[in-house]
């Protein structure tokens, strides 16, 4: 848990590459408000995606019941509220 983006901008951004590597298609193609699951996320990718997160971010999408039509915005919102609290903010 060591990456800290310093916005909800930044995070979206840093986000864009390894979902849209796990989806097959280029990151300038993923809308933020689009949910993730228009890009052919499926229960697999959508588990695997679970694991980076926790991996990178300490995010366990799961536990938080993050369901596959989150969008990329709701998502990296749900990581900076779960960074701020760890952080004691």
């Amino acid at each position: 848990m060591n990456n800290h983006p310093n916005s909800q901008e930044e995070l979206v951004k840093s986000l864009k590459a390894p979902i849209a590597q796990l989806v097959n298609i280029e990151p300038a193609q993923i809308d933020p408000n689009a949910p993730l699951v228009s890009y052919g996320l499926d229960s697999m990718t959508f588990f695997n995606l679970s694991f980076e997160l926790e991996e990178k971010y300490g995010l366990n999408i799961m536990e938080e019941q993050v369901t596959m039509d989150v969008t990329l915005n709701q998502l990296a919102k749900l990581i900076m509220e779960k960074q701020k609290i760890g952080k004691g903010t």
